[in-house]
């Protein structure tokens, strides 16, 4: 077939190993339906051939290898914009953000989401910038930025993709509950801290979740402690 087809081929079978639960298998296939596109072509398939890189860098960020995930995705944004479809593109950009994250390199998380957001804004996704304030917000309680910590945490809870539904069956989006956590703790309102740390400890079930809650619990205990 052309490239295009044997590209699509690869990717089918991509899918089929990803949906089975076989991650060695799907990377590889990607691989070679990255490999069969011919990015030369005047009528290389640029639409589809982001959606590969993206679907492998998401794959490759769920099995634990972020900084693998950061150069597919930038493949993704590459050629999502390639095909004129800017708005996905930038989904591809942001997704770059919690790769760093995961690395623990907060400044370039904070440098990629602050740009996310930027973008976002310019294709008028009001939602989905508002949607990549939440971590950035918790960073910026972290550096002591409070102020524009608050702005972001307002912005997200209540103008974003955030919703009810979505904090009840998601747990990354129970998280809220965590970065207002860390918000209050910084502003010394130990009060409201730990009751948000406790919504965070009460309704999450994932490790990470439950991690993060006893951490902020006990050193707002400890805080309370050192001032009685």
């Amino acid at each position: 077939g052309t490239p295009n087809e044997r590209m699509r081929a690869h990717y089918m079978l991509a899918r089929t190993y990803t949906d089975r639960g076989e991650a060695p298998q799907a990377l590889e296939e990607f691989m070679k339906s990255i490999e069969s596109a011919d990015t030369t072509a005047a009528d290389c398939d640029f639409s589809k051939l982001s959606r590969v890189c993206g679907q492998m860098a998401q794959l490759l960020f769920e099995n634990n290898l972020p900084r693998n995930a950061i150069s597919v995705f930038r493949d993704a944004y590459h050629y999502s914009s390639k095909a004129g479809e800017g708005a996905i593109a930038v989904e591809y950009y942001a997704q770059q953000a919690r790769c760093y994250y995961e690395l623990n390199l907060p400044d370039s998380f904070v440098y990629i989401a602050s740009n996310a957001i930027s973008m976002f804004q310019a294709y008028g996704d009001t939602l989905s910038a508002n949607t990549e304030k939440g971590p950035v917000s918790y960073l910026l309680a972290k550096r002591g930025e409070y102020t524009k910590a608050k702005a972001y945490l307002d912005s997200y809870e209540s103008q974003s993709h955030l919703n009810k539904q979505t904090i009840e069956r998601i747990e990354n989006w129970k998280l809220l509950y965590y970065y207002k956590g860390v918000y209050y703790q910084g502003i010394s309102e130990c009060d409201s801290a730990l009751f948000y740390y406790y919504k965070t400890l009460n309704t999450s079930k994932s490790p990470n979740n439950l991690s993060l809650a006893c951490q902020g619990l006990y050193e707002t205990y400890s805080m309370l402690h050192k001032n009685s």
